[in-house]
């Protein structure tokens, strides 16, 4: 048995010297399935330690530039996503806020509305229907209740038809009632639970939030949405769908890590724009290990859900990317004028309005925009264009000018790292030096260190099938994004022409 695994061991370690200096066969590696294919975030690389001198060695070299691009595409997805913030909240859309300040987990709830008859109400007859002041006096008493019912950290909760089932849950029903009241017979409200794992023990929540413009402001304020925000969304029931999610993900996540810190391991979450991030310390033997792989695997599902959320939030009326945030600029700045405009200047905005862009991503890496727009009308000689954007507007001028200022720096930065990778996979160690160095590690092990370190050659295979991903991905990255932008500018001036 000792022989035929160390047999298999150096068998792995002579593939994984293949794989590790990125061929393409590695690019063809599996994605975990629930992650959203939208959704470009990636982990940092952590190889494990092998003892192998020169292997170790190699590994630890590739490590820091492969995870220096990783940082660089995850900071300018990041951008991105304030992109898709600030669009969202123009179109009056939905985001999410996540907190770990005190957060803890605990049973939830959600309900759904739809008409008597069993057909689903859209999204104007919702929005109709919650603009009544009786059904919107209702709302906002059951938002009042769910936020005193929830500092009561409910557990134990379930749900029958419409109303829920469990312990201080009087206060909720009567103003579910109270909604269903303000709604009338024409329409049916169906209430659903979910349970927490770890009732009470630390946890992340992620609140849908509602962006709103106070006059005068120059960005964006956020207020908890209402069950008539969500449900009068275009996005109602992926977002119900992703909340629940969530609450499952998270409450799964703050049970794995009250597990972990039972074994000793000191476990510090933080929260950096849609994503838990989990650093974990101390901890001996193979539970503590089972742990922190369950940790791990928890955020994992965490952040995917998250993610889900996040995306069905932020398309609560409609998709919002950088496309429609050039869109949505320019027809501000359009209706802004008109308002502004005099006499005959009212009907020649359109043809006196000319966008001045340039945009390009060169083979070489360089990536390049520039845009900028002329107004050629009597009332505002001599002003700047972004001096006529409302707030609205100008808060999505600003998110993308520092989207494009990162991606200009980010490129290159990227160039400079491809030229230090390259370098270091020629540097790679040969196969000999390697299988003497492997003979010589495993000769006397037991077979239990042999099957050890065979789990760690199996993580790093993975983790070495997923390096050349990672620079796949910040290209990626570059292209969606010079994409966005070329086909919003064409888009733009199809709006133009059209007079």
């Amino acid at each position: 048995m000792t022989t035929s695994v160390r047999t298999q061991i150096l068998a792995f370690l002579e593939g994984f010297w293949e794989l590790g200096c990125g061929s393409s066969s590695a690019a063809g590696a599996s994605k975990p399935g629930s992650k959203d294919p939208e959704d470009h975030y990636v982990d940092l690389l952590e190889f494990k330690k092998l003892g192998i001198p020169s292997l170790d060695e190699y590994l630890s070299k590739v490590e820091t530039p492969v995870n220096t691009v990783i940082e660089l595409s995850n900071s300018i997805n990041e951008c991105i996503d304030d992109v898709r913030d600030a669009v969202a909240a123009v179109v009056g859309a939905l985001r999410i806020e996540l907190d770990i300040s005190g957060a803890v987990s605990h049973d939830t709830f959600y309900l759904s509305v739809a008409k008597a008859d069993g057909y689903v109400a859209s999204k104007d007859e919702l929005k109709e229907l919650f603009s009544k002041d009786a059904v919107k006096a209702a709302d906002d008493a059951l938002a009042s209740a769910t936020k005193t019912f929830y500092n009561l950290k409910p557990s134990g909760l379930g749900a029958a038809g419409d109303a829920l089932v469990g312990e201080n849950t009087e206060s909720v029903n009567k103003a579910i009632e109270g909604l269903k009241t303000a709604l009338g017979d024409g329409y049916k409200v169906t209430v659903m639970a979910s349970a927490s794992l770890a009732n009470s023990a630390a946890a992340v929540s992620a609140r849908v939030m509602k962006p709103y413009f106070e006059a005068g402001a120059e960005d964006y304020s956020l207020k908890t949405a209402s069950f008539s925000d969500i449900l009068s969304s275009g996005e109602s029931k992926a977002i119900s769908s992703a909340q629940m999610g969530v609450a499952e993900a998270t409450s799964s996540l703050a049970k794995a890590i009250k597990e972990a810190e039972g074994k000793g391991i000191t476990v510090d979450c933080e929260t950096k724009k849609k994503k838990i991030l989990i650093k974990m310390e101390g901890g001996e033997g193979d539970e503590a290990a089972a742990c922190k792989t369950a940790v791990k695997s928890a955020l994992s599902s965490a952040n995917s859900s998250i993610f889900k959320l996040f995306k069905a939030c932020a398309n609560a009326q409609g998709d919002v990317n950088l496309t429609r945030a050039i869109i949505v600029l320019v027809e501000s700045l359009i209706d802004n004028i008109a308002k502004l405009a005099t006499g005959e200047a009212k009907d020649a905005i359109k043809k006196a309005i000319k966008l001045k862009t340039d945009i390009s991503l060169s083979e070489e890496g360089e990536f390049m925009f520039d845009f900028d727009i002329e107004i050629n009308l009597p009332d505002f000689e001599g002003r700047q264009w972004t001096e006529l954007l409302t707030a609205p507007a100008k808060c999505i001028y600003n998110t993308i000018m520092e989207c494009k200022d990162k991606l200009v720096e980010s490129f290159a930065t990227f160039t400079e790292i491809s030229e230090q990778l390259n370098a270091i996979i020629e540097g790679a160690p040969g196969k000999d030096e390697l299988k003497t160095e492997m003979e010589e590690k495993f000769k006397n092990d037991s077979p239990m260190v042999l099957m050890k370190t065979m789990s760690k050659v199996t993580g790093n295979l993975s983790v070495a099938s997923n390096s050349p991903k990672t620079l796949k991905v910040f290209i990626s990255t570059g292209n969606r994004i010079y994409m966005d932008l070329d086909a919003g500018i064409k888009e733009v001036q199809k709006i133009l022409e059209a007079v």
